[in-house]
């Protein structure tokens, strides 16, 4: 598994790249794309990445009780996941797959 800090680094520069057109695009009246990544009270974190177009559905579910519980859905214009406190490395793992980005190179 990659490191996080190489995935991290592969979402901020997808959001980088994407940020720089963004104002032509709403103003064209085309869907915002956009980055989220957030906490959540039971605990844990919830990943949402909008915008995007023909990317690979997912559908995947692990509910290993309190702290081991991973969902993740995607269509091809939208991403979203949550999962417990020690997830977030696995959830940016499958946004980074999703969003067909390199972390090896």
């Amino acid at each position: 598994m990659p490191e996080t800090s190489r995935l991290f680094d592969a979402l901020v520069s997808w959001f980088e790249e994407i940020s720089e057109g963004q104002e032509d695009r709403v103003y064209q009246g085309e869907d915002e794309r956009g980055l989220l990544i957030d906490t959540l009270d039971n605990p844990g974190w919830r990943v949402q990445i909008t915008g995007e177009s023909g990317r690979r559905p997912i559908a995947l579910k692990r509910d290993g009780g309190d702290n081991d519980w991973i969902f993740v859905t995607a269509t091809d214009r939208k991403f979203e996941a949550w999962g417990d406190t020690h997830c977030l490395n696995e959830i940016m793992l499958h946004a980074v797959a999703w969003l067909g980005l390199d972390v090896d190179g």
